[in-house]
């Protein structure tokens, strides 16, 4: 039994194309999944040529949406009665199904070794609490390996006189290391750095005792240091609406949108400020933005400011929080989606037909704002899957390997550069040491010879000059007068 299984898993694995051969692309392009009516199709991501390229296109693929696991490997469809998981780079043949009917929704474990899908029923008797299952398979063999059903019996309303405990739990053993109570409290909303070194807490809190109003802060946990330390934070003005909130990706900076709408303002917060002794503070407050949400890139750094998502404005602002600048402010009339591409070069934007029944498509833009290229697609039902470019291979624990490997190998080369510069200054002071030294000796060389070849105490020398005549002899001649005439 042991060697037929071993037979057909081979077989099986045979049969299909290799699930990374995406990665082997010749222009390193990505891919990204479109849905248009009932329609699904793949495609490269040729920003090369300013354009997409159809790599595989299927009918009725799916009944609600599709979606890819963590590192690409996988295409998630909701395909009655369960989940059907695809794959490939050209082919996408059907790798596995999992049954559980009338499925909502479906999430990949981050290593891509668990599935996980819900299903909630709303029951028929209001007062009834809904119905909620929730099942965990293994991705390769399809099994189940818990499941998990019923209502969520173990809520009980706090009463007003009550505080609301906010508890941090360790898992699997279930101890609890830290816990904070909050007071006065009309609501609370929870957002996770994506490391789990921070923790914010969104605390809705009343302004008076007639509970009329509210004004909101933040609880902020620090979660990797000694005792989990929590800080206060509220903004410069109690009044101010939060419209958003956002963590950096594997940062310590977060976002805010606050203020009243269609121009609230934009600050950036920082977890980690040497002038403020590690404390969180503000870095910049953006005055007056037209935007209601943001989109940090997965790389960090950049920023997306929108405003109009599913009306009709589609400004978009990118941002770059590291020198505080825009670099473009363009405008993407009635999208209705954003996203990133997981390696933060690209952005995805859509117009939907489930909002607009014109325009209909998809527009690739760089990270810094330049549109690349735009489609028209009728019937364009799903943006959710405009995640332009799937993922590699590389979780973040070694992600954060190669980073940190990178700036080890960045600092020996700076220590490396330091140390030429430093020896190629030494040797250029000792070359001018010794050429100074060397025309020293040459001018008092100089010097010696001169004084050698002249003297100070020369003797000049004087000439006279004297004329002598002496008689050597003395002849006499007669000469006739006819000669002497003609003469």
């Amino acid at each position: 039994r042991t060697l037929n299984r071993s037979v057909s898993l081979v077989l099986l694995i045979m049969r299909y194309e290799n699930l990374q051969k995406w990665l082997t692309d010749e222009t390193a392009r990505d891919q990204f999944v479109i849905r248009c009516g009932s329609d699904t199709q793949v495609l490269w991501n040729d920003t090369r040529h300013s354009k997409s390229e159809s790599v595989h296109k299927l009918q009725n693929w799916t009944g609600s949406f599709v979606q890819w696991s963590p590192l690409g490997t996988y295409l998630v469809t909701l395909l009655n009665p369960g989940v059907a998981v695809y794959g490939g780079a050209t082919t996408f043949e059907p790798l596995m199904h999992y049954r559980h009917p009338m499925v909502t929704l479906v999430d990949v474990s981050p290593g891509e070794n668990y599935l996980v899908t819900y299903h909630s029923q709303k029951p028929d008797n209001p007062q009834d609490a809904s119905q909620v299952e929730i099942k965990i398979f293994d991705m390769r063999s399809g099994r189940v390996m818990r499941g998990f059903k019923g209502s969520a019996d173990e809520f009980s309303a706090g009463g007003d006189s009550l505080s609301w405990p906010v508890a941090l739990v360790q898992l699997p053993s279930k101890v609890e290391i830290r816990q904070k109570y909050l007071l006065n409290v009309s609501g609370c909303k929870m957002y996770w750095q994506s490391n789990g070194d921070y923790l914010a807490v969104k605390v809705d809190r009343y302004g008076s005792k007639s509970k009329k109003s509210t004004h909101s802060g933040f609880e902020l946990f620090r979660i990797k240091e000694k005792d989990i330390p929590v800080e206060v934070l509220e903004l410069d003005s109690k009044n101010d609406k939060i419209i958003d909130f956002s963590w950096e990706p594997n940062g310590h900076r977060f976002a805010v949108i606050h203020g009243d709408l269609p121009r609230p303002d934009v600050s950036f917060y920082s977890m980690k400020t040497v002038q403020h002794g590690g404390r969180v503070s503000k870095l910049v407050t953006l005055k007056a933005k037209q935007a209601n949400v943001l989109f940090w890139s997965p790389t960090g750094k950049h920023v997306v400011l929108a405003d109009g998502l599913s009306g009709f404005n589609g400004k978009l602002e990118f941002y770059n929080v590291d020198e505080f600048v825009t670099m473009a402010t363009v405008d993407n009339f009635m999208a209705t989606y954003i996203e990133w591409d997981p390696s933060g070069r690209y952005v995805g934007t859509a117009v939907t037909s489930s909002v607009h029944e014109m325009e209909n498509g998809f527009s690739i833009w760089s990270f810094s704002g330049k549109l690349l290229y735009q489609t028209l697609k009728e019937q364009f039902s799903q943006a959710t899957v405009i995640v332009v470019g799937r993922k590699g291979r590389r979780g973040g624990q070694e992600s954060e390997e190669v980073q940190r490997q990178v700036r080890e190998d960045d600092d020996v080369s700076m220590s490396l550069s330091k140390q030429g510069k430093e020896k190629r200054r030494m040797m250029r002071e000792e070359w001018e040491m010794w050429l100074n030294k060397w025309k020293m000796f040459d001018e008092e060389d100089q010097t010696q010879r001169e004084n050698h070849l002249i003297g100070d105490d020369e003797e000049k020398e004087e000439y006279s000059y004297e004329t002598m005549e002496e008689l050597i002899n003395v002849s006499e001649e007669v000469v006739p007068y006819e000669q002497e005439q003609n003469v």
